[in-house]
């Protein structure tokens, strides 16, 4: 018997996991900083630090994904835009770090990932 498989990305457990407890959760994706050598690692994270709360520096950069769980859009993209600057805001992009906003719905109200205006 053929077993049919159902195969879910993790936008999708997020989404899920955001319509199932009625929250907004900010996603926090570490793999590019991850890819550093640790000299830049470390100086990455230095740079975080002026901007993440001194309580969570750690939790964010000592997992390779972290999510936070809301209760509104106002304070889950308050919070994105106030830890990690729009990629076209930093000169060195290994200093960018993603970060995206899920919704309830599934949607993405706000990603820290832009692309330039070419005016």
């Amino acid at each position: 018997m053929l077993v049919s498989l159902n195969p879910l990305r993790l936008y999708e457990i997020i989404a899920g996991y955001a319509k199932e407890k009625d929250k907004y959760v900010l996603f926090i994706d570490l793999k590019t900083w991850l890819a550093l050598d640790s000299t830049k690692k470390a100086t990455v994270k230095t740079y975080y630090a002026d901007y993440i709360d001194e309580d969570e520096i750690g939790e964010v950069f000592d997992n390779d994904m972290t999510f936070y769980e809301f209760g509104s859009e106002a304070l889950a993209t308050e919070k994105a835009q106030a830890w990690f600057p729009l990629n076209t805001s930093l000169t060195d992009q290994d200093y960018f770090i993603e970060c995206q906003v899920i919704t309830p719905t599934g949607s993405i109200s706000y990603t820290n990932k832009t692309t330039s205006n070419p005016n």
